[in-house]
């Protein structure tokens, strides 16, 4: 959310953030690093270019039964798993 971040997709560049997240990174109070950071979530909530359009109902489950699964390479639910190398055993 940083403007020198390599993912800035809401293209962020707010002073006071930025402020807040370089006084993040340089104290050694955990204390006020959270407050710091709760003060940027915020912003985040009401301020920031994300948009969550819909919560997508999902099953996720595991059984001895099913093989042929990968991990996923992005780190995020059903992406990459390759359904079609599945297989019941049982």
């Amino acid at each position: 959310m940083l403007p020198v971040s390599p993912f800035n997709e809401t293209h962020n560049d707010n002073p006071q953030y930025n402020r807040w997240y370089k006084e993040a990174n340089a104290t050694l109070d955990p204390g006020r690093r959270r407050e710091l950071l709760h003060e940027m979530q915020l912003h985040d909530f009401d301020q920031g270019g994300y948009l969550i359009p819909a919560y997508i109902d999902s099953l996720d489950a595991y059984s001895t039964k099913i093989t042929g699964w990968t991990t996923s390479r992005v780190g995020q639910p059903l992406s990459n798993f390759g359904f079609e190398n599945f297989a019941f055993t049982g």
